[in-house]
């Protein structure tokens, strides 16, 4: 005896829509069906967000918050487990007052884009509310402090025309 069995595969859109995250079932692309939306505190400008490789989660980048609101570069992370009501799971607020601008997530990792180079944050552990800064690349990094750094560094500073720094290249880590 043979089973068959049909797989219905939905098609979803999550918008990253400039105050709030929505998510629409695109399925039938002639009747977009609304879901949910979901917003986080102090909302600047939803700029673009990544999802988790087991969809479990929406990593979202909110490009103006930094600089309206006197803060570092922060990740809102959504719990998206239940498409219909998704939740605030966790912040993540970076040590260094950037810009973000884009994410991406391949395996536990997550590669941001900032206004000064890449940021790339460690999610291994983001079922615990755990995500921490593994690696950056620095492109600007003559306003930290390098003995302040914790997490490895890759960066480079290509302002060669200034004596007094010369060529100032770091590596450390990745």
């Amino acid at each position: 005896m043979a089973l068959i069995s049909t797989i219905r595969v939905r098609k979803f859109y999550i918008g990253s829509n400039e105050d709030e995250v929505v998510i629409v079932d695109v399925t039938d692309k002639s009747n977009p069906t609304f879901i949910s939306s979901i917003q986080y505190s102090s909302t600047q400008y939803t700029h673009q967000g990544w999802l988790t490789e087991d969809h479990k989660y929406f990593l979202v980048g909110d490009e103006l918050d930094e600089v309206e609101n006197g803060i570092n570069a922060r990740t809102i992370i959504l719990d998206f487990s239940d498409l219909d009501v998704p939740a605030n799971h966790v912040e993540y607020i970076s040590a260094n007052p950037v810009i973000d601008h884009n994410g991406y997530v391949v395996g536990d990792l997550f590669y941001l884009a900032v206004y000064r180079g890449l940021r790339i944050l460690d999610l291994e552990n983001i079922d615990s509310k755990e995500v921490i800064e593994k690696y950056y690349f620095d492109t600007h990094i003559e306003h930290e402090a390098h003995s302040a750094r914790k997490p490895p560094i890759i960066g480079f500073d290509d302002d060669h025309d200034n004596p007094r720094k010369g060529n100032e290249d770091l590596f450390n880590g990745a």
